[in-house]
């Protein structure tokens, strides 16, 4: 189908109405891009794919629905924040190549196109752990976002795309706003955002901050693991009033340890969710150790202050901004006398209200047990301030609950009458839990610093030796995304070093569990870092080549001392697999080899015959080989149809002309050639060897004797008569000699070089006769029970080059 296009006159700007006319029924014209196709449609949006001209790469080009920029001040604000959102550098954000607006009034931006869909399309219900990965990169791009005072307000799985290497980065910040600037880009009346994943501030149309994007960070955490967003409703005012209303609806029973990080991320009142990313990145980070069966890390006590929300540019005059909220053990001496009594046993309630509280501080840290004398209370930071325990928008009793039921599936031991004990389902009541503070610890990095976190997360993950793997959470991509946010920072160098010199025992333990393909595929990515850095010309990169090297040398040292092909086969494929130089290793890579050529009695590889070694090859002399059987009638019958070789005149036949055509017996094409003359010996091994670029000949005297040494004959006796007719049998069809040679002594015997003599015997040989026996010819005519086979020399570097086919 013929794709419409239509441009109007580029001297006046058509109406919003005229716009999204056209845009229902045309192409649009963008300049420098050629518009192939749309790709999708939203209620603010469309989006094309599109081939940017002067880079000939595909794009993606999102227009803004022509009705929500009506005039000329919002699409000035648009082209003015959207330019402030292109500032955005971080390797899980969609980056914007340009900003612009068309000849006809059109407000768009392009984009990378990104052909591997988006969350949505995938079924992660049953990987846990790619959960968390999803999530971490999304905080990741959030927090980023945060501290630069852009809050995203549309985060939803179609806004989660994945690169080439199947990473997730977060697309569409096309709504999103400065966290200070009040103003909405739309002047029409309704909340900006997905109402499926909307914050009940953000459907209310109040000023939000960046934990409205946290909700919405949790609605999809919801998503993935059931499979089905938490609110269902048939329009946007309904979902609103269930966002603002209802309970979060529980988890299924295997994922319940999930519901208490969901109950805090899905707060109703956004004072009582998670401050800022980095706060949901520690509870997350505590919930992967929970699911990998590792121990709580718990932050070190610090004194309690405020942290920044998400979404507050950092306050350089408050000492206490670069804080993170953490759990730590009560300081009330009674709780901690009641915690250490012998008569002390843990209730279901307060376990689950102290887990939902250490939740409410991004940490899983569990009290084995509290108790209370009816007069505790749940005491709270200025972080998160108390709630009216009557209020629907209580955190602390939505978690505990949940917590709850979850401790209440297992059986628990009996409760005194007198001691209160919250139902599955309801808040703590008032002081029945007990007494546990809440103090801020330092984050590790300082926020106003450019790149800060993502030198920290690169030196937590060399130390983990997380360095090219798993996608989003290695050393390689924090570094990078590092050295694209604060290119000069002066710990870049030492933790790029740290990072080869760790590269390095990795790729000794890979090539020591036999994982080459693993140590390849890490190199690779190395490599591809290596270059992008500039870190080929560092002394940490040329030592960690040395390494390899020395590796490789002494994998060499060890084929050849052990005459190992397989230990010589895996170094020759690491010089390869690393790249690295194989004229460095000439000497000890030909020392290997040289241990490793086939002794006498080989089968050589190439073209022509099948060929014996019967005399090695060294660095001072080259050696021999031989054919394992004598010429046959089909192969010196295509040497005399290619050259028109007469036939020679055969020894014998009184009343007849005999010659190899006609021996005097009948012959089938696999049995060895007769009556043939030297001179035809001679001219079949020319022809062969400008075959296959040999030089092959007839043996000598000594030659044979080396050949048919320890050879016998086979069959019956001393005579090859297998099948007890005069004439020839099948070539090979006797025993092989020590070095694989068959029928040296029986068949036929053969000529030797020079034409007066022939070695071995035939079928007419007597019994007894040795096959290293040399007889004396007086007629050089051929015989019905002379053949022949050749000899040709091989050299060092032929057997080096080409090894053994044995």
């Amino acid at each position: 189908m013929a794709i419409l296009r239509f441009t109007p006159s580029p001297d006046e700007e058509m109406s919003p109405e005229e716009l999204a006319a056209y845009l229902t029924s045309m192409m649009p014209e963008i300049p420098g891009y050629r518009v192939m196709r749309r790709i999708g449609k939203g209620g603010m949006s469309f989006v094309y794919l599109a081939v940017q001209e002067s880079l000939d790469r595909q794009v993606a080009i999102k227009i803004t629905a022509p009705e929500i920029l009506r005039d000329e001040v919002s699409k000035q604000r648009f082209e003015q924040e959207a330019r402030t959102i292109a500032k955005l550098e971080h390797p899980c954000i969609v980056g914007i190549y340009e900003v612009g607006r068309s000849p006809q009034g059109l407000m768009y931006y392009v984009m990378p196109y990104l052909s591997k869909g988006h969350l949505g399309q995938r079924d992660l219900r049953n990987d846990e752990m790619r959960i968390v990965a999803v999530l971490r990169s999304l905080l990741s791009a959030l927090g980023y976002a945060h501290t630069r005072g852009i809050v995203h307000r549309d985060v939803k799985a179609e806004n989660v795309l994945f690169d080439n290497a199947d990473r997730p980065v977060l697309a569409d910040f096309g709504i999103a706003l400065p966290f200070r600037n009040a103003a909405r880009i739309t002047n029409v009346g309704f909340a900006v955002g997905s109402a499926a994943y909307m914050a009940p501030e953000q459907a209310r149309g109040d000023n939000v901050d960046g934990r409205a994007d946290l909700y919405a960070v949790g609605v999809l955490a919801y998503e993935m693991l059931t499979g089905r967003l938490p609110f269902q409703g048939n329009d946007a005012l309904a979902l609103a009033v269930m966002h603002a209303h209802d309970p979060v609806p529980p988890l299924p029973i295997e994922r319940r340890h999930w519901q208490p990080f969901l109950s805090i991320a899905l707060a109703k009142s956004r004072d009582q969710r998670f401050r800022n990313a980095e706060q949901m990145q520690s509870a997350l980070d505590e919930l992967e150790r929970k699911l990998r069966g590792q121990p709580s890390a718990r932050l070190p006590a610090a004194p309690a202050g405020d942290g920044a929300l998400a979404g507050e540019p950092p306050d350089s005059s408050n000492p206490r901004a670069n804080t993170a909220v953490a759990a730590v053990a009560p300081a009330d001496p009674e709780v901690s006398a009641a915690a250490t009594s012998s008569a002390f046993r843990p209730w279901p309630w307060a376990a689950a209200g102290v887990l939902a509280l250490g939740l409410a501080a991004g940490t899983w840290w569990l009290v084995s047990g509290l108790t209370s004398d009816g007069s505790g209370r749940i005491v709270l930071d200025p972080i998160l301030p108390q709630p009216d325990p009557a209020s629907v928008d209580d955190p602390i009793g939505a978690v505990a609950a949940a917590v709850g039921a979850i401790a209440t599936e297992a059986p628990l031991p009996p409760a005194d009458a007198d001691t209160p004990v919250a139902a599955a389902g309801e808040p703590l009541p008032a002081g029945a839990a007990g007494r546990l503070e809440f103090h801020t610890a330092p984050l590790p990095y300082d926020p106003r610093i450019p790149a800060a976190r993502e030198l920290v997360a690169a030196e937590h993950q060399i130390a983990r030796l997380r360095l090219s793997l798993p996608p989003g959470d290695n050393a390689i991509d924090s570094l990078r995304a590092a050295r694209g946010l604060a290119p000069r920072d002066p710990a870049l160098p030492a933790l790029d070093d740290a990072l080869l010199a760790a590269f390095a025992g990795q790729f000794d333990r890979l090539l020591a569990e036999g994982q080459r393909e693993a140590a390849g595929a890490a190199w690779q990515r190395l490599g591809a870092y290596a270059d992008e850095a500039g870190l080929r010309t560092r002394p940490a990169w040329a030592r960690l080549v040395a390494a390899r090297e020395a590796g490789i040398r002494t994998a060499l040292a060890e084929a050849a001392r052990r005459r190992d092909p397989a230990l010589l086969a895996n170094a020759e494929a690491d010089i390869a697999r690393f790249g690295l130089d194989p004229a460095v290793f000439a000497a000890p890579l030909r020392a290997a080899r040289l241990a490793l050529l086939p002794g006498p009695g080989a089968r050589l590889a190439g073209p022509g015959p099948a060929m014996r070694l019967v005399v090695a090859p060294t660095e001072t002399r080259s050696g021999w080989a031989a054919m394992e059987t004598e010429v046959s009638r089909a192969d010196y019958s295509a040497f005399a149809s290619s050259t028109g070789r007469a036939a020679s005149r055969c020894r014998g036949g009184f009343l007849e002309r005999r010659s190899w055509e006609a021996p005097g017996f009948q012959q089938a094409g696999d049995e060895p050639v007769v009556c043939v003359t030297v001179a035809d010996a001679e001219a079949y091994a020319q022809w062969r060897g400008q075959r296959h670029g040999q030089r092959y000949r007839l043996p000598n005297a000594a030659e044979w004797q080396a050949m048919a040494r320890g050879a016998a004959n086979s069959c019956s006796g001393t005579r090859l008569d297998c099948d007890r007719r005069p004439g020839t049998v099948r070539a090979g069809t006797g025993q092989a000699s020590p070095l694989g040679l068959r029928d040296i002594g029986g068949n036929v015997r053969e000529w030797l070089a020079g034409g007066r003599e022939a070695g071995g015997g035939g079928w007419r040989t007597l019994p007894g006769s040795a096959p290293e026996a040399i007889q004396t010819l007086a007629d050089p005519r051929g015989q019905d029970d002379l053949g022949f086979r050749l000899v040709r020399e091989v050299t060092l570097d032929e057997l080096l080059a080409a090894g053994s086919r044995d």
